[in-house]
């Protein structure tokens, strides 16, 4: 049985930048449980702004070279 907790950082990493989080919501073992630890949880401002980051990003990598 797991008994310590896993030290996660408090932040959202967003487009290249680490953010602090509003909010963090337990994560808990499927094995016990128990909770593992805490996680951040991305507001949805937070959320469309990773999708946006994504699409970009996305569009770049199509047209870097495939080898």
């Amino acid at each position: 049985m797991l008994k310590t907790k896993i030290d996660v950082k408090q932040k959202l990493f967003i487009n290249g930048q680490w953010l602090e989080a509003g909010e963090c919501a337990p994560l808990y073992s499927p094995y016990n449980g128990g909770e593992l630890t805490k996680i951040p949880v991305a507001t949805m401002e937070e959320t469309e702004s990773v999708i946006e980051a994504a699409v970009i990003a996305q569009s770049v990598m199509k047209k870097l070279s495939k080898h």
